[in-house]
């Protein structure tokens, strides 16, 4: 199809590298102030590239940062259980501050502290959160060059992050 975006699902946006992992990583001191300038320049730079152009949607998997941390140990793998639970806290914490300013994409906000995916009706919940989440993919798509029009967002104010969806 000429002229449309491929449909895509990534597990990450630039802005999420730039103001999440980056950040962090520049204030536990692991990057250097001159690695920060220079990794602002190139973030800066590749937002004008086809691969910056901001995501129809953001699903945000919202989850209680105690109970995500359980569940990334209860999974057992060997990277993950050499981490500190103070390195999950900081990467909740800046999530949160990123997901409440991000401005480019409309965010959906699935809490799953709500929602038991792995019940024995896993399958009808799964299949009800992404028939949700493809309405709305459908609908940021329809109104991706005027978001001020996406139904969700009809009262944003310029230079103001737009509300949040609510799936659950």
């Amino acid at each position: 199809m000429r002229g449309e975006s491929p449909r895509a699902v990534w597990d990450g946006t630039i802005d999420e590298d730039a103001d999440v992992f980056a950040t962090i990583a520049h204030e536990q001191g692991w990057m250097s102030t001159e690695e920060w300038a220079l990794y602002q320049r190139i973030y800066t730079q590749l937002l004008h590239t086809p691969g910056g152009a901001p995501p129809t949607v953001v699903l945000w998997i919202d989850l209680p940062v105690e109970e995500a941390i359980a569940r990334i140990y209860s999974r057992g793998r060997p990277s993950e259980q050499q981490v500190e639970p103070t390195y999950w806290t900081s990467l909740h914490a800046q999530y949160q501050r990123w997901i409440h300013s991000c401005r480019r994409s409309p965010v959906i906000r699935l809490t799953l502290a709500d929602i038991d995916v792995f019940g024995a009706d896993r399958t009808l919940k799964l299949e009800a959160i992404a028939s949700r989440v493809r309405a709305a993919v459908h609908d940021g798509k329809q109104h991706r060059d005027s978001p001020r029009e996406f139904s969700a967002f009809s009262s944003l104010q310029a230079g103001t992050p737009p509300p949040v969806t609510e799936l659950g």
